[in-house]
C-alpha cells in the first residue's frame, strides 16, 4: 500500500466515526394530553416545561385533541404545569426525562373554585334608632303622582259626563207607554 493511503484511510475512518457519533442524538421529548376530571381533552390549555437544572421554560399550547409535545429536551429533570382559564393549574412537580427518551404525561385539571369577594363600605345609610323623626318628606306633586286606584274619580271620563252642565235629567213630557206622562 503506498504511504498516502494509509492516513487518507485514518482520516476518513474518523469521518465517519463523527458523523455517526452526531447522527444519535442524546435529546428527548416529553408529550402527553390535558384533560379535566371527567375525561374531556381541554384545546388551548397552556403548557410550561421548566428545566429544574438549567432554569428555562418552554411553552406549548395543546391542539384540538388536548394533546402537546416538547421536542430537543436535555436529559434531566422537570416539572410541568398546564393552565387554562376557569380551571385550577395541574402540576407535575418532578419528573425525569432519560436520553432519547419520549416521556408521555397525562395532565388532569380540575375545576377552580370561584373567588368570594365581600367587600364591606362605611359609607352605606345608617338608620336613625335614636328618635322618631323623618329625614325624608315629599310634596303634594310627588303624592298625586302615586298610583292609588281610588284617588283620581273625579277626573274619570264618567264622572265628567255626571258634572256635565250639557246633560240634561229632564224626560219629555210624553212616553212610549201609552200616552201616559211621567213626572219627576
Amino acid at each position: 500500500m503506498p504511504r498516502f493511503c494509509l492516513p487518507v484511510t485514518w482520516f476518513l475512518a474518523c469521518l465517519v466515526l463523527l458523523f455517526a457519533a452526531q447522527a444519535q442524538s442524546t435529546f428527548g421529548s416529553i408529550r402527553g394530553t390535558v384533560q379535566d376530571a371527567s375525561g374531556a381533552v381541554i384545546p388551548g390549555a397552556l403548557v410550561t416545561v421548566h428545566s429544574l437544572e438549567e432554569n428555562f421554560d418552554r411553552q406549548v399550547t395543546t391542539n384540538d385533541s388536548g394533546d402537546f409535545v416538547v421536542e430537543n429536551l436535555k436529559a434531566g429533570h422537570y416539572r410541568l404545569t398546564a393552565h387554562h382559564d376557569g380551571l385550577s393549574d395541574a402540576v407535575v412537580s418532578s419528573a425525569t426525562l432519560e436520553a432519547r427518551q419520549d416521556l408521555r404525561i397525562p395532565m388532569t385539571l380540575k375545576i377552580a373554585a370561584a373567588p368570594t369577594i365581600v367587600e364591606v363600605n362605611d359609607l352605606a345609610v345608617q338608620i336613625n334608632t335614636e328618635n322618631g323623626t323623618l329625614s325624608d318628606s315629599i310634596d303634594n306633586q310627588q303624592i298625586t303622582g302615586l298610583p292609588l286606584n281610588n284617588r283620581a274619580t273625579t277626573t274619570s271620563p264618567l264622572g265628567a259626563l255626571a258634572l256635565s252642565p250639557t246633560c240634561n235629567r229632564t224626560v219629555p213630557e210624553t212616553s212610549r207607554w201609552a200616552g201616559r206622562v211621567r213626572r219627576w
